[in-house]
């Protein structure tokens, strides 16, 4: 399936990057797979403030990789340009009048189950009960293409090309 998000009404495309995944650290180290992270580490991945380390795939073996998926702490890769984006299982949908009633009504038809993690008068927060963060995709996509808030986004973790160092 050929994802997508949107920004500024306009959709993006997303291409899948096969060769990476990315690690959600707290969740692996939360079950217990430490082990896991320092393999992550040893292979060279590259973290954002100590939450998602992003890592070549075959730096994990199929026993590692199922382990990480059963605990939730697998998340997917993509690619936009030059930016590795990681989208976390968290979904944030925000309201302008009279859309708040409309998008809660639409969420029992949504492609996933939700919970709502953060309910505020103009904005709530999804999580896919899967903790996909693929789910979480398909989940702003559906609210944003049938109801139309304000905003419905997806959490991004981005990863940016380093500068090159002048020499």
């Amino acid at each position: 399936m050929k994802r997508y998000y949107y920004a500024g009404g306009a959709r993006v495309p997303l291409d899948r990057d096969r060769d990476r995944i990315a690690i959600d650290i707290s969740r692996a180290r939360d079950a217990g797979l430490d082990n896991l992270v320092a393999v992550a580490a040893s292979a060279g991945a590259r973290t954002l403030a100590g939450k998602v380390a992003v890592v070549p795939r075959k730096a994990l073996g199929r026993d590692a990789l199922g382990k990480l998926r059963d605990e939730k702490a697998l998340l997917p890769v993509y690619r936009h340009g030059t930016t590795l984006l990681v989208p976390l299982p968290e979904v944030r949908v925000e309201f302008e009048a009279g859309q708040r009633e409309k998008t809660l009504a639409a969420l029992p038809s949504a492609p996933h189950d939700v919970e709502i993690t953060d309910d505020v008068n103009d904005h709530v927060v999804l999580r896919p009960c899967s903790g996909d963060g693929d789910e979480a995709i398909d989940v702003a996509n559906f609210v944003f293409e049938k109801v139309h808030p304000a905003a419905a986004a997806v959490r991004f973790v981005r990863f940016v090309p380093r500068p090159l160092e002048a020499g």
